[in-house]
Parts: C-alpha cells; structure tokens; sequence
C-alpha cells in the first residue's frame, strides 16, 4: 500500500513553488468554464460562467432559440 504525505499545515512552507505535473498552474493563468441548462417547461436558457480565481460570474436567463 502507497504511503501518503503529510498534507498537515505544518507541513507547508510559504512560496514553495508549484510543481504538479498534472495541474501546472502558471501565475496569472485564469481557468474559465462555462454552462448552458434549458428548462424543460419553458425552454428559458440558463447560463452561468465562472473563472477560477473568481474575477467574474455572471448568471443570466436568455430567450429560447426556435
């Protein structure tokens, strides 16, 4: 069985560098995901984007497309 690092606070060093290899995050990168849901009853168009770190969210509802 794999040993796990210890993740305690304690443990952390400020300004360490970043280095994961499967999630290299690169200063001042913003990651941003966007969604669409249609409500079956009316068919309104939800959509909501967010960006990581949070600069903008915006939620808003748009007029079916027919």
């Amino acid at each position: 069985m794999a040993i796990l690092p210890d993740f305690s606070a304690a443990t952390f060093i400020p300004g360490a560098p970043i280095n994961n290899p499967y999630l290299p995050l690169i200063p001042g990168h913003v990651l941003s995901y966007k969604g669409d849901e249609i409500a079956p009853e009316t068919g309104d168009i939800t959509r909501e984007t967010t960006s990581s770190p949070p600069r903008q969210r915006s939620k808003y509802a748009e007029s079916p497309r027919r």
